[in-house]
């Protein structure tokens, strides 16, 4: 229950009782020195976990040796409507809708200014910015008026935005050296501790919707797992630490890509021979269909039936019943949504 608070604030109980729906959290002697921001942050992102586990709360109580803290609830950016894949085609990037591309505002003119070759496009809930990788490997922020490079170390792979806005990349040889970048090009990259020390490869890595958890594909050994970790911020909401790696499942073929379906489900897409969607939950049972037979990335979605497929060949593919109906062709990239 600590994901989003500042490393220095822990429980400073064991246990959360909750009395009349509502959850009383003592914390410990630090948490009288935030901010009323953090602090709402705090409570926000609790009350949330809580519900997300099934906890009929209606309001999370802070205290300090037995003293209440004031803690409000932070505004959350909605994410955009599900209207539209994001899609690269014929260098126009933006929403497909029907038969059209309808470019998104901050980001669209830029990426069609980029002339290399775009490997994938990681899209922030508010269309404010995107996380980009090019074929050369390196990483970009890209928004209304530049495009950064954030990360140029090789071996990286895809990157993926959290809602804070920062970008997080690493190499895919190196599991623990994740590092965060966030708005301003001026900012060095912020290493984050205790990323995945028991891997020695990872495939995929993916920020939930709230930014208080991360998934990610890593090699042990000669096993391949799906983990998720905590992620613990500073007092202005920089990555910092990660939490002790939980294992979620363990898969027998390599990892493709790596979504979210919602706040407390996983999408994985196994490959390359006899490609499948796996949707697992976070903490319980997961299921397999098979997918297009030449699945190469999946665009995650709130639910299940928002779930996109690019092929090899360009098709897109989009849920139809218990099949994969075409919905478009000659797609270069399918973009992803943060949190997705």
């Amino acid at each position: 229950m600590q994901n989003a608070f500042p490393a220095d604030v822990q429980l400073a109980q064991d246990a959360v009782p909750v009395v009349g729906q509502v959850a009383e959290v003592a914390l410990t002697r630090p948490a009288a020195d935030l901010d009323e921001t953090t602090l709402s942050r705090m409570r926000t992102q609790l009350q949330a976990t809580l519900k997300a586990a099934g906890v009929a709360v209606t309001r999370v109580q802070f205290t300090v040796d037995g003293r209440s803290l004031d803690a409000g609830v932070a505004d959350v950016v909605e994410p955009t409507a599900e209207i539209g894949s994001l899609v690269l085609q014929d260098g126009v990037f933006g929403r497909l809708v029907g038969d059209e591309i309808v470019p998104v505002a901050d980001i669209s003119a830029q990426i069609a200014a980029i002339e290399e070759p775009v490997v994938s496009i990681d899209v922030a809930a508010d269309d404010s910015r995107a996380a980009v990788q090019l074929g050369d490997g390196h990483v970009y922020a890209v928004h209304d008026d530049s495009r950064d490079e954030v990360d140029a170390r090789p071996g990286l792979i895809e990157p993926s935005l959290d809602p804070w806005g920062y970008t997080w990349s690493v190499p895919e040889g190196q599991p623990s050296a994740v590092q965060v970048s966030g708005s301003d090009p001026d900012v060095a990259p912020q290493a984050v501790a205790n990323a995945w020390p028991t891997a020695s490869a990872i495939s995929d890595m993916r920020v939930s919707a709230d930014g208080a958890r991360v998934a990610a594909v890593v090699a042990v050994g000669k096993q391949r797992w799906v983990v998720v970790a905590a992620v613990i911020r500073d007092s202005a909401g920089v990555p910092i630490e990660l939490g002790d790696a939980k294992q979620v499942t363990q898969l027998t073929e390599p990892a493709t890509s790596l979504v979210w379906l919602g706040p407390d489900r996983l999408g994985i897409l196994t490959g390359p021979t006899g490609p499948r969607l796996l949707t697992q939950m976070v903490g319980g049972p997961g299921s397999a269909e098979a997918a297009p037979s030449d699945a190469i990335s999946v665009a995650g979605a709130r639910t299940s039936a928002g779930v996109r497929i690019l092929g090899a060949s360009g098709q897109l593919f989009a849920h139809a019943g218990s099949a994969w109906r075409e919905v478009a062709s000659g797609i270069s990239v399918l973009g992803t949504r943060a949190g997705e």
